[in-house]
């Protein structure tokens, strides 16, 4: 950090001296350095996680196979696991207000007195932010491919790019309160879908015995004791100025991370098609591989479009990997667990570049977000945050109006950022992350969650003679307490800030050594 950085309260990326010019006006550029390596990340309230619930059902088992592991065998038509959870009832006929409603992160005033009690300038949730770190690194990562040599044949010749809607613009509200602030994902009056409300229903059947379960339904037999609906479990962490919440929605004591999170994944057919879903219930999971109506095509199509988000989510609430489970809104077709290293493997080729672009994006928002705040002090901020392109990211800052109730935005003052980035891996410069081998080291202690990368698997792209391979320590802890040599990777970033009337140019470097 350079030492006019360190003269600036609140970590101020501006200077006030400004050079007088024809139209706009600039300033010399700041030099900042963000360390991925000193990413100080500090758990609260670990062992709160062991309230979490269980598996029912003798799901647990899938925890530990490899692979889907089917509802049903298709051969001899036998179930696997209890029937119980093979028809998924209507969101219709179930008693949502049963269930803990959801809570946003500025409206959470247990998040917002952690994040005063323990200095945080920002509190946010996954669901608000991990939106935006997604954008952030796949602009750190130049559009890096995905890996797809997991996958079977068919699938090297499909697209190995994020989706359209994975790399779309975003934003976020920043809602000042008592010195602090709560980060919103910003939404244009979007209501629940099908697949929101029914992933909340299998959710709790799940993780619920069959009599309690049916309690929750409208039809349902009131059970008094057992009507008591179990109250939300979260894992609260403090990062690089922010004070982050992450919903734990199971544990088991058995796993290297303890918990893990829940998804359902609807198929193809129903996800492309959600208000005419009813009709698509003949589309069906047969089989484990193929480009249709396989486990496989699922697990693709997640891979491009929201396991980054996931692997977001389960690395702020230090948690071991994702639940899945694979449905068409009628009927349950299987199970599969994917552990971080997978989805580390599969999104960047190593855990150690899945790490540092975590600890980077993370880093990187704080110094937009202090930005923002500097020049909007005290009130409400919407930023919004364009399309990345190849190692560019634009973001455009409005201020609420003053004295407006609701969310009125001050348009005669808009800021516009331009964030570009370059990477330097041990001394070779290269266009976002290359394609680099599983590095083969340990998994550390489960109590630091060691996110290592695992050398079970052989990655393909373009790795060349001048892309030399990684040769990291033996052990890599997310810990803050810690301080170990990882692979040097440099970004460098530049952030432009434009107004209507003046220019002012910011030039970052985030540098691992």
């Amino acid at each position: 950090m350079s030492d006019s950085e360190k003269s600036r309260p609140n970590g101020s990326e501006s200077t006030r001296s400004q050079t007088s010019l024809r139209g706009p006006r600039t300033t010399d550029p700041v030099l900042h350095e963000l360390l991925p390596a000193h990413f100080n990340y500090t758990s609260l309230n670990q062992a709160e996680s062991e309230l979490a619930p269980r598996l029912a059902h003798g799901l647990e088992r899938v925890l530990f196979s490899p692979g889907p592991v089917l509802m049903r065998d298709p051969r001899t038509r036998t179930f696997n696991f209890s029937n119980d959870i093979y028809r998924i009832p209507n969101p219709k006929s179930f008693d949502f207000s049963r269930l803990s409603s959801y809570v946003t992160a500025s409206e959470d005033k247990v998040l917002q007195g952690m994040a005063l009690e323990h200095g945080q300038k920002y509190y946010a949730s996954t669901s608000s932010i991990t939106t935006v770190l997604s954008k952030i690194i796949l602009a750190i990562s130049g559009m890096r491919p995905l890996n797809l040599d997991r996958l079977t044949m068919p699938f090297m010749s499909q697209s190995a790019a994020q989706t359209t809607s994975s790399r779309g613009p975003t934003g976020v509200i920043l809602r000042y309160n008592d010195g602090v602030y709560g980060v919103d994902m910003y939404k244009r009056g979007d209501s629940p879908t099908v697949l929101m409300e029914l992933g909340r229903v299998v959710e709790k059947m799940l993780c619920t015995d069959t009599p309690i379960f049916k309690s929750y339904l409208n039809n349902g037999i009131g059970l008094d004791e057992l009507n008591k609906d179990q109250p939300d479990v979260f894992h609260f962490a403090k990062a690089e100025g922010f004070l982050l919440r992450a919903q734990i929605d199971c544990q088991h004591p058995a796993l290297p991370g303890k918990t893990f999170d829940l998804k359902t994944r609807a198929t193809l057919a129903i996800r492309m098609d959600q208000e005419n879903y009813e009709s698509n219930l003949g589309y069906r999971l047969r089989k484990l591989t193929g480009l249709y109506e396989s486990f496989e095509r699922e697990y693709y199509d997640m891979l491009r479009s929201a396991l980054l988000k996931y692997s977001l989510q389960v690395r702020i609430g230090n948690m071991d990997g994702i639940f899945v489970c694979y449905h068409n809104t009628a009927e349950m077709f299987g199970f599969q667990y994917v552990p971080l290293e997978d989805m580390d493997h599969d999104l960047f080729g190593n855990s150690v570049f899945a790490q540092q672009c975590f600890a980077g994006s993370l880093q990187l928002l704080r110094r937009v977000f202090d930005a923002a705040t500097l020049e909007f002090p005290g009130r409400d901020v919407k930023l919004m945050f364009s399309a990345p392109k190849e190692q560019k990211l634009g973001c455009y800052v409005l201020a609420k109006k003053e004295g407006a109730q609701l969310d009125v935005w001050d348009e005669s003052k808009i800021l516009k950022f331009t964030i570009e980035t370059r990477s330097i891996i041990n001394g070779f410069e290269v266009n976002g992350l290359p394609f680099v081998q599983d590095i083969e080291t340990d998994r550390g202690d489960s109590s630091t969650r060691s996110q290592q990368a695992q050398p079970r698997r052989r990655s393909i792209g373009n790795s060349t003679k001048d892309t030399p391979r990684l040769q990291p320590a033996p052990t890599w802890t997310f810990s803050s307490a810690t301080s170990v040599a990882i692979p040097r990777l440099k970004m460098t970033t530049v952030l432009t800030r434009k107004t209507r009337t003046k220019v002012k140019a910011l030039q970052w470097t985030m540098l691992t050594r």
